[in-house]
């Protein structure tokens, strides 16, 4: 993602390409605007705008761990999964779960302190921890209550340990739910992401 610290205008883009690589396209557009070529839809927004320069660009990396859905269905399987990538050393890590677990486990402090422990295996490695709620699902009313149980924990636990906590209260079951009554809709998945976006920006 790239901001704007000027405006606050956000671009978000992906490549698979290096992200210096990337970055550096969008930064020699804007230094050199006599280029024949094309500007990228980044560098449009400082070329276009009054005493916007390179150096007002702000680079925020969103790095998503893709897998087959079938692969992570539990918190188990996450904590699997992402070990890779605490290995790496990011600055920080989102953790995001489903409900899969929740439903799995024997109570609503069980499925938190499986989140947490994933939590505390990032924090171990000095990597900033971030715990994003569980979102909401209408088929199974208990399920849902027991969610609410879950980021109450989540969040109280958060503010306790100095963790970063994303509340997604703004996305309800009435409204925000596909017809199979278990997954976000399309419209609401932006929702969804301006809440991560919102989050690691400090709006």
């Amino acid at each position: 993602m790239i901001q704007c610290n000027r405006c606050n205008l956000q671009y978000i883009g992906e490549t698979e390409r290096r992200l210096k690589d990337r970055f550096d396209e969008h930064r020699r557009t804007i230094d050199n605007p006599n280029n024949k070529s094309k500007p990228t839809t980044a560098a449009e927004h400082f070329l276009s705008s009054p005493n916007h320069t390179a150096n007002d660009m702000q680079l925020i990396p969103i790095e998503k761990i893709f897998s087959n859905r079938d692969s992570i269905r539990t918190t188990s399987d996450m904590a699997d999964h992402i070990r890779p990538i605490v290995r790496r050393k990011p600055d920080s890590i989102i953790i995001h779960v489903g409900t899969n677990s929740l439903r799995n486990s024997d109570s609503s402090c069980e499925c938190a302190d499986e989140i947490v422990d994933i939590g505390r295996m990032v924090d171990q490695d000095g990597i900033s921890v971030t715990i994003s709620s569980l979102t909401a699902r209408a088929d199974d009313n208990e399920l849902a209550k027991r969610a609410k149980e879950v980021n109450k924990i989540l969040r109280k636990f958060c503010r306790q340990n100095e963790w970063g906590f994303i509340d997604h209260n703004n996305i309800t079951t009435d409204q925000h739910i596909n017809r199979s009554r278990l997954h976000l809709n399309r419209s609401v998945t932006s929702r969804l992401s301006q809440n991560f976006i919102s989050f690691i920006t400090g709006q």
